[in-house]
């Protein structure tokens, strides 16, 4: 399963990685199209409030701490929650954070921001716990530096799990973009229910579907193949 905590395959990893890694792009572009914020690599947020409290502007200086604190806040929830309890609560509070942001938008847009960061940090926190610190679905700072170290080590099995996680995050950004500019806030609603949705089809619509199965287990045989190849080939 995606969620196994103990004995996790490659295939495990792939899948967390691309699923997250797309609605972390997805709500990072929406974000910065809407809010003009990022809510899902802290990297530049801290460098904004830094830039800001030199600038002595203090209105910035206090959107940007509430999304900073709100997204360590999420990451530390989801990391704890997910050592003893099963992933889908925050999954579906997720999706649920992703929909308010829809109607804060307009009406508060620090709170909304700081709610994107909570939303962020849940889900940062929890696919990072189940993976083993394997996968980050939040940001692309930390993939892309292991792309460089695992490709460095002839990693290639593992340059490949993140490497489908880098791609699926830049088709979501692309989509996020996408769907802000037709939608509006509206977009974070429904980035909210394709989460849910996908969930909700991996739990309760899947299992009940052979032929949906089979063709998952026929792509799982395709990626382990490949990561078969990549191996060898790291090994000769």
């Amino acid at each position: 399963m995606m969620f196994a905590k103990e004995n996790r395959t490659l295939w495990d990893d792939a899948k967390l990685g691309a699923i997250f890694g797309f609605f972390g792009g997805y709500c990072n572009a929406a974000a910065i199209t809407i809010l003009l914020y990022e809510i899902a690599p802290m990297s530049a947020n801290w460098g904004g409030m830094a830039k800001e409290i030199g600038n002595l502007d203090y209105g910035k200086i206090f959107t940007y701490l509430p999304l900073i604190l709100c997204f360590i806040g999420g990451a530390y929830l989801g990391a704890k929650w997910v050592k003893e309890h099963s992933p889908v609560p925050l999954v579906v509070t997720e999706s649920v954070l992703l929909m308010s942001i829809a109607f804060l938008a307009k009406e508060n847009t620090v709170m909304a921001i700081a709610i994107g960061g909570l939303a962020m940090g849940l889900q940062n926190g929890m696919t990072t716990q189940i993976s083993h610190h394997k996968v980050r679905t939040s940001h692309l700072t930390s993939t892309v530096t292991d792309i460089g170290i695992t490709l460095a080590r002839r990693d290639y099995k593992n340059a490949l799990v993140k490497g489908s996680k880098t791609l699926f995050y830049i088709w979501g950004a692309f989509v996020g973009v996408l769907k802000a500019s037709l939608l509006g806030a509206r977009a974070f609603a429904l980035g909210g229910l394709y989460l849910f949705s996908i969930i909700l089809a991996i739990y309760a619509l899947l299992p009940k579907c052979a032929g949906c199965i089979k063709r998952e287990m026929r792509l799982e045989e395709w990626f382990n193949r490949l990561a078969f190849k990549l191996e060898f080939k790291g090994e000769s």
